[in-house]
């Protein structure tokens, strides 16, 4: 992350958790048809998939994305800035989808 603007981080993380959350319903997609079969918990994993998708999709652009943008410019000292970004994500991510859940 060094040598970018904070701009550039922003817009790289919006892009990027809407393409990932993308390709993981894309492979839902492709997977569901092959656990009908299966046992119940191989069916929970998909539906948990389309969670973690809709999640990436809606939530971490429009809350996580500008909360690590607003500590990692400096709301909460040098230190949090530099560390406490990504935890953020994650964890905005991870609600999210116990939410959808």
């Amino acid at each position: 992350m060094i040598g970018y603007d904070e701009v550039e981080i922003l817009i790289a993380r919006l892009v990027t958790a809407v393409v990932v959350g993308f390709l993981i319903l894309i492979a839902r997609g492709y997977l569901v048809d092959l656990v009908v079969d299966l046992p119940v918990p191989f069916r929970v994993g998909i539906d948990a998939m389309r969670a973690v998708a809709i999640a990436g999709m809606t939530a971490v652009p429009i809350l996580a994305v500008p909360l690590a943008w607003w500590v990692r410019s400096g709301a909460f000292g040098a230190s949090f800035a530099a560390d406490g970004d990504i935890p953020i994500l994650y964890f905005i991510w991870a609600i999210a989808t116990m939410v959808l859940m």
